[in-house]
């Protein structure tokens, strides 16, 4: 059972996760769990939206099968927080900044991509866009899921 509880901490033991890659300059997998973090932060947000208690589960909720993608614009609007985003680029350039790096350099299609494509200052870059505590994607998200 993943319950939103669970999923929340699994949004926050993927940055963790992604801090010690980054540590160990292994910074193509840093970026690729960050961008996880994000992930699975809307989708503990669509949880709390649609009131579903065991997201990854088939059998529970299979009308939700199009919620398990792994497209951040998608579940930024699964999530019910499109408008509250909106509202927030609107009035925070840095915050969008930081959710217009996370598109630009975060996909899940990473796992993919040759090792060693990824420079240092960018990591560095997407684990400060996701995590500064003022003007970050998570700390965003945490405020409503």
């Amino acid at each position: 059972m993943n319950t939103r509880l669970e999923i929340q901490n699994m949004a926050l033991s993927r940055v963790k996760e992604a801090k010690v890659l980054f540590r160990n300059h292994l910074y193509d997998a840093a970026i690729y769990m960050a961008g996880y973090s994000i992930e699975l932060a809307f989708k503990a947000a669509i949880c709390k939206t649609l009131d579903i208690d065991d997201f990854f589960s088939p059998n529970k909720h299979p009308e939700a099968k199009s919620l398990k993608t792994h497209k951040l614009d998608d579940l930024l609007k699964f999530s019910g927080l499109f408008t509250k985003f909106e509202i927030e680029k609107s009035s925070n350039p840095h915050f969008y900044a930081q959710w217009s790096h996370l598109k630009t350099v975060w996909s899940e299609q990473l796992r993919y991509e040759p090792i060693g494509k990824t420079q240092r200052q960018d990591a560095k870059k997407l684990l400060f866009a996701i995590e500064d505590p003022k003007k970050g994607i998570l700390p965003w998200i945490q405020k409503h899921w």
